[in-house]
């Protein structure tokens, strides 16, 4: 759930049919049915992000597309962004890029736009290390209200000094002094710290850049 710039609320949320293909779906309270963003395959996680650019619906979510051709043995989840600007007609969808090689993101994400037109998700990904940077991935895209097309994709460490194994992430930015600089939380997890060489663990802060 979100809330608009005038204090609405709105719902985005993942239904799941009979043949377990799954439909996103926006909701608000003024409209008699949810509607549909997108349908897409068979996935191998859950997760979504819904904000609002003023009164200007946007998610972002992890979801297999839907040219999947066996959904027994799905791709990595594709990590996408959604726009509207009534809630009603929605953008057909943009595939996040990678930040290089074969790593993919998964389990969780998080969206933030800052009102000027610039959007950022983050979200964990499946490597230590990439050329520049890695978990946790970010993308950003400085044409958002203009149908993110384009979208650019790191990790938040570009230089490398630490090593997390990001979760639950949350993103927003800030005001007053932090206007346009994005803020990002996430866990750590304390099994990364064993298992991936993480140097740090429990609940991070970051401010970007």
């Amino acid at each position: 759930m979100a809330l608009d710039s005038t204090g609405a609320p709105a719902v985005a949320a993942y239904q799941v049919g009979n043949d377990y293909g799954k439909t996103l779906l926006y909701w608000r309270p003024t409209t008699a049915q949810a509607v549909a963003v997108t349908t897409f395959s068979v996935d191998n996680g859950v997760d979504l992000a819904l904000t609002f650019e003023g009164t200007k619906p946007r998610i972002a979510g992890h979801m297999v597309g839907p040219t999947e051709a066996d959904a027994s043995t799905p791709e990595p989840d594709t990590l996408m962004f959604f726009e509207s600007n009534d809630g009603i007609n929605w953008s057909p969808g943009v595939n996040l890029p990678s930040n290089g090689g074969t790593q993919y993101t998964a389990f969780t994400s998080a969206l933030a736009v800052d009102g000027l037109g610039h959007a950022s998700v983050a979200s964990h990904t499946n490597s230590s290390s990439g050329p520049c940077g890695a978990d946790p991935y970010l993308a950003t895209s400085s044409d958002e209200d203009d149908g993110g097309a384009v979208w650019s994709a790191c990790g938040v460490d570009t230089n490398d000094a630490h090593v997390y194994g990001s979760y639950s992430i949350s993103a927003s930015y800030g005001t007053s002094r932090l206007t346009s600089t994005l803020t990002l939380s996430f866990v750590s997890a304390a099994s990364d710290v064993t298992d991936a060489g993480a140097d740090q663990g429990g609940i991070i802060y970051w401010q970007h850049p």
